[in-house]
């Protein structure tokens, strides 16, 4: 846990593997309704980055930097103070992830921490490499994008991102998210629909596409999901392997998030090589769901799988 008194700042800083080098840090920024909320938050994120940066080949480990967005807080003092502590980790980077904006990063890197330099750039290669996925996911259907309804969970930067994209090719949209004045400017400037927050797990659409919060789709939400594809930008919606293998079982093709996740993971960053291109993201998601067909296996599974064994062999 990290405080900081004079700038309101409560936040938690999740370590996870470093087998393969020095920590990538996603920072996120949310209000959580208690401190083991955000605990869990950061702990699912940071194993993630772990297993991403070993799906991506890049020379990191994984980490999370969760900052509960209080009302008090004082959100320039407080980045200058985690600039200053996250400079304790030698050979660290940090990238944006929930909530976090440019803003926040130009703080980070003022006093001196090492920031995502290309953040723009990345952004839109996550939402190319989303919609590659999403591509990918609607041939196993046979049908194109513009055939296919989307329910976005989400509406923060990417999700729009991906919202505008999904409509220009001709997508049925429909948007949900925990702020409704956000989802409400966002549906109204798409002309798409918006439904509430918890109503947008049982959207009767093709493909859910998660955009926010992490481990979010577990027991309570499984039971109202109709899609038949799960695929997003969160790096990990699914609350655990169960809740994947839950849905595997039941004939939802579920790409994990820490590889739908990987278009732009790298880019920019001094961590040993710039990542998977999009053709490379493209092929590793045809193996996954091509193996998971062939073995009857959940495709996060089997992602897993990969990141560890490459983990397992740099130990």
């Amino acid at each position: 846990m990290l405080s900081h008194a004079p700038a309101g700042l409560q936040a938690v800083l999740v370590l996870d593997d470093r087998t393969l080098g020095p920590p990538l840090i996603e920072l996120r920024v949310a209000s959580f309704t208690d401190a083991s909320a955000s605990i869990a938050d950061a702990s699912k994120s940071a194993r993630a980055m772990s297993l991403k940066c070993s799906l991506a080949g890049l020379d990191a480990g994984g980490a999370a930097l969760v900052v509960q967005d209080l009302p008090g807080l004082d959100r320039a003092r407080a980045m200058g103070w985690l600039s200053r502590e996250l400079q304790t980790l030698p050979g660290a980077w940090t990238v944006p992830g929930m909530g976090a904006s440019a803003r926040d990063m130009r703080l980070l890197a003022q006093e001196g921490a090492s920031v995502d330099p290309a953040q723009s750039p990345r952004e839109a290669a996550l939402t190319q490499g989303v919609l590659r996925c999403l591509n990918t996911l609607a041939a196993r259907k046979d049908k194109a994008l513009g055939d296919c309804s989307f329910a976005i969970q989400g509406a923060g930067p990417i999700a729009q991102r991906l919202a505008e994209a999904l409509a220009a090719v001709g997508g049925d949209i429909v948007i949900a998210d925990h702020d409704p004045a956000l989802s409400r400017r966002v549906a109204d400037s798409l002309d798409v629909r918006m439904v509430p927050a918890h109503g947008i797990w049982s959207c009767d659409v093709d493909m859910l596409v998660p955009c926010a919060q992490v481990g979010l789709i577990g027991p309570k939400i499984l039971p109202q999901i109709r899609a038949w594809g799960i695929c997003g930008a969160s790096t990990a919606p699914l609350a655990d392997l169960e809740s994947a293998d839950a849905l595997h079982q039941r004939g939802t093709i579920a790409i994990p998030g820490m590889v739908s996740c990987l278009g732009g993971l790298g880019k920019g960053l001094d961590m040993g090589g710039p990542g998977l291109s999009l053709d490379e993201l493209a092929i590793l998601v045809e193996e996954l769901l091509d193996e998971s067909q062939l073995t009857g296996r959940a495709p996060r599974a089997i992602a897993e799988e990969r990141a560890w064994e490459r983990i397992e062999l740099a130990g």
